[in-house]
């Protein structure tokens, strides 16, 4: 049920269309307008990245489960959209992250339906 009731659009400003954000743009301080452009391409190279680095492995590595045609670029987008606009981060500190990863702290991303 909970899947379900997911939108099927995120209205997040990383997938608006370029004229929606030129509109955005317009309602903030003229400085601020490259911050945000940045801040939108840097957000979409990362989800761009992680798809390129995640799903080719899962394709060759677990085809059954994996199909392409089901793992689309626009979906791994979407699947994205949902856990940006749904989940809680806590920042904490982990000595067996640490000794993994060289980081002390590390930030968690908690997704909890909605009850």
């Amino acid at each position: 049920p909970y899947i379900c009731s997911l939108p099927s659009y995120v209205p997040l400003p990383i997938f608006f269309s370029e004229a929606k954000l030129k509109r955005v743009k317009q309602t903030l301080p003229e400085d601020q307008w490259l911050n945000l452009d940045n801040l939108m391409e840097s957000r979409r190279d990362t989800i761009e990245l992680k798809f390129t680095s995640i799903m080719p492995v899962l394709f060759r590595k677990y085809p059954d489960l994996f199909p392409i045609k089901d793992f689309s670029y626009p979906r791994f987008a979407w699947a994205c959209s949902i856990i940006m606009s749904r989940t809680w981060g806590k920042r904490f500190q982990d000595a067996v992250i640490q000794n993994k990863t060289g980081n002390l702290t590390t930030q968690v991303q908690t997704l909890v339906p909605a009850a």
